[in-house]
């Protein structure tokens, strides 16, 4: 679903993903998806046993979002891969995923390039490293 501007209508796609049993992998990228549609998303995502992987790069999630997103990834252990390249996380975006890598022990790959993270927020995720030993590739 790349690049179809779909921020204002990815409650449904949210409330589908709850129940679905079927997609593994989720790429919603370049969608102008914002932290509302993000947490929307989140939301349908919590308990979704089959979800693999999920890409959000190039959208407007801001660190609200990655907040929203990092505190589902907390619960929801069948997600082992995330990029959210391009969405202006910043240090506080990379903060809420450093809590998340010291609590979730399935995640193998997480791209948070181009976030303007800084010192702080890639200290964080250092940090969160000496307690995640399932991370592959970050």
């Amino acid at each position: 679903l790349y690049g179809n501007d779909l921020a204002d209508r990815v409650i449904f796609l949210a409330m589908f993903l709850t129940d679905d049993k079927s997609i593994r992998v989720l790429k919603l990228n370049q969608n102008r998806i914002n932290c509302e549609s993000l947490t929307a998303i989140a939301i349908g995502l919590e308990t979704n046993s089959i979800m693999e992987e999920c890409t959000f790069d190039n959208n407007e999630i801001g660190p609200d979002g990655a907040k929203a997103f990092a505190n589902m990834l907390c619960i929801n252990k069948s997600i082992n891969r995330v990029s959210f390249r391009c969405n202006r996380i910043g240090s506080d975006g990379a903060q809420y995923f450093a809590n998340m890598l010291r609590i979730n022990k399935t995640i193998k790959k997480i791209n948070l390039s181009r976030n303007e993270i800084g010192n702080r927020g890639a200290v964080a995720i250092l940090e969160s490293l000496k307690e995640n030993t399932s991370l592959e590739q970050l």
